[in-house]
């Protein structure tokens, strides 16, 4: 199967899950996101190049910014962080 090929099937896995899943830049910057746009309240183009950290409730920014602190030390490490994001209104 071709890089192409493999590429699509992934995007419309995830496009099409009722989960939230984005994807982040080493700086926090969302640079992909799914369903979870809707799930809270914003059109994709609304949270795409924001920091996530924007979108993050306040008493959970601690625990996010440990997490992108952890994640650049080894890019191939699992790691595992549960935060509350703020829905638009």
């Amino acid at each position: 199967m071709g890089l192409r090929r493999r590429e699509d099937r992934f995007r419309a896995l995830v496009e099409d899950s009722a989960d939230g899943i984005a994807l982040f830049d080493a700086a926090g910057r969302i640079q992909w996101t799914g369903a979870n746009t809707a799930i809270l309240g914003y059109d994709r183009h609304e949270v795409e190049g924001r920091r996530v950290a924007d979108l993050v409730h306040h008493e959970d920014l601690q625990r996010l910014e440990a997490f992108f602190d952890e994640v650049p030390g080894d890019p191939s490490r699992v790691v595992t962080v549960q935060f509350r994001l703020q829905h638009k209104d």
